[in-house]
């Protein structure tokens, strides 16, 4: 298989997330109890991906929380690791797919995915 050709086995569309997008990017997970600041990285309906200062396990469980702003609410959703690197300055970035929308999250992410495509980014 030719690996310059690899196509993205997503099922939906990826939604990324520039450094301009500002309070967007800074997100939050619960683990154990206890809440970690991350990074945005990108995001679709069916999940993630971030970038933490602490290293996740696949299978790992956790609750994420990102606030777009904009007038959406917070997303709030149960999701699962389902992979983890080692990125430059001593960071990680993980996959996490969704597992379990809180509290309206769906609609909110649907929301601005819709407003993102409005402005001409999907």
């Amino acid at each position: 298989m030719d690996e310059t050709k690899r196509k993205d086995k997503r099922q939906v569309t990826r939604i990324p997330v520039r450094s301009g997008s500002g309070s967007f990017r800074v997100c939050h997970f619960l683990f154990k109890g206890r809440s970690f600041a991350c990074e945005l990285l990108d995001l679709n309906k069916g999940g993630a991906r971030i970038r933490s200062g602490r290293k996740l396990k696949p299978g790992q469980e956790l609750d994420l929380q990102v606030s777009p702003g904009s007038g959406v609410g917070p997303i709030k959703v149960q999701a699962i690791v389902k992979w983890c690197q080692t990125g430059n300055q001593k960071k990680y970035q993980a996959g996490i797919q969704f597992e379990h929308f809180m509290e309206g999250s769906y609609d909110r992410l649907r929301r601005f995915e819709t407003e993102h495509a409005a402005r001409g980014g999907g």
